[in-house]
């Protein structure tokens, strides 16, 4: 794409903002037919312009569109920013354009060259910050996943104004956020952050908000929780629901029959049947853990019918052998399970799910003592625990409206436009 502004008009332009409006509207007028304003085709670039203004806001502007053109290693070294250019309280924005450039040219020198460079900028302000997703995602590319459960716990969404903050930026922090505790086995903090996610209202279907919809199901179902699509959905306007639904198909029939001991086989076939879009969507391992953990949930279904149930009836529940029985029984997280032995006479023991089964009569019988948990309270995954989902969609809902990182140069061109006599 060309232009008929150069790097050098744009840095003279940003550092007489404060200064001379009419002169900054003047030079940016070039860029307001541009749907990208700082993704320009450059001249001058053995001598970057950048290195000899001062204005920040102009410096970080340059440098994005520059690494945004840079094609070899060297040009991205070239671009190196000073250890005071980063301790700016920068708007998010323009923030957010040099992260995103930083860490997608970066990997022309090495997967980690980004990270330093992220890390102090995203140290200049309390809260979320432009440069907090680029820095989430080279922790999670990088495997380094402490770190990354570190950031996502001190991000403060209530510390800073999140006017400006790009949209997307926001959806995938917490969809990195769920992948971070779900890596970790926090599986009620990954539901929280993918809930949140699923929460943000957007204009058109999001595919960062589709695959966190399918993992909060599997996930829903590893927790033994109901997966209530009216309610994850409930962010969504009506006519993109549909949409989520059929993308989600094969999610949504699992999660319908994972629960029913009758239905077994067909959570089998089911999986077998859609095993390559499993892949695909990288939730394979998702789905073996939920199809694994299926016994304890149908041991769940004993705990509220009975208190107490033969050691045999339980395995021909479960369809598996007494001491596989017992194994379940001591591994089950919603359920107490405690052996005791009683005599036990003959007979018919009917179960849940239309499973009928008929013991032996035993003097000293083993019997599996039941007593159903009540489900774990799910924190949020956030510093600031006073942010509800709703509260944070609104004032997304909000900022999304803002708008983009040269709105102050902008106003002054209008404004400037509107005093032209």
């Amino acid at each position: 794409m060309t232009s008929a502004c150069s790097t050098a008009q744009l840095l003279d332009a940003a550092a007489q903002a404060t200064r001379e409006p009419a002169r900054a509207a003047e030079l940016l007028a070039p860029f307001c037919a541009q749907d990208v304003p700082d993704d320009v085709l450059l001249g001058d670039r053995a001598a970057p312009p950048w290195t000899r203004v001062e204005a920040p806001l102009a410096k970080l502007l340059c440098l994005a569109a520059e690494l945004r053109a840079a094609r070899s290693a060297d040009e991205v070294l070239a671009l190196e920013p000073g250890n005071t250019a980063l301790t700016q309280a920068f708007p998010h924005a323009p923030l957010h354009a040099w992260a995103e450039a930083l860490s997608d040219k970066g990997r022309l020198v090495s997967a980690t060259y980004a990270t330093p460079f992220l890390e102090r900028a995203t140290q200049a302000a309390p809260g979320m910050s432009g440069a907090h997703t680029a820095l989430l995602y080279q922790y999670l590319v990088g495997g380094l996943w402490d770190e990354a459960a570190a950031l996502v716990a001190r991000t403060d969404w209530g510390a800073r104004d999140l006017t400006g903050l790009p949209y997307v930026a926001v959806l995938a922090f917490l969809y990195y956020a769920g992948l971070v505790h779900a890596r970790r086995d926090d599986l009620p903090a990954a539901i929280n952050a993918w809930e949140m996610c699923m929460a943000l209202p957007t204009e058109a279907l999001s595919h960062i908000q589709l695959d966190a919809f399918r993992k909060l199901i599997l996930v829903r179902l590893l927790c033994g929780d109901a997966v209530d699509t009216e309610a994850l959905l409930r962010g969504l306007s009506a006519s993109l629901r549909p949409q989520y639904m059929r993308q989600a198909q094969p999610y949504l029939a699992l999660a319908r029959s994972y629960g029913r001991r009758a239905e077994a086989e067909q959570v089998r076939t089911l999986v077998a049947a859609h095993r390559d879009q499993f892949i695909a969507d990288a939730n394979l391992g998702l789905v073996e853990r939920c199809v694994a953990l299926q016994p304890q949930r149908w041991l769940e279904a004993l705990a509220r019918a009975y208190a107490c149930v033969p050691l045999e009836a339980v395995a021909a529940y479960l369809g598996c052998t007494q001491e596989e029985a017992r194994a379940c029984a001591a591994q089950a997280s919603r359920v107490d399970a405690d052996e005791v032995r009683a005599p036990l006479e003959a007979g018919r023991v009917p179960l849940p799910d239309g499973v009928v089964c008929d013991v032996a009569a035993a003097s000293d019988a083993p019997y599996i003592r039941l007593a159903a948990r009540a489900p774990p309270h799910a924190p949020l995954p956030c510093a600031a625990e006073r942010t509800a989902r709703p509260a944070l969609a609104a004032r997304l809902a909000h900022a999304s409206r803002a708008p983009d990182h040269l709105a102050k140069l902008w106003s002054l061109h209008t404004s400037a436009a509107e005093h032209r006599p």
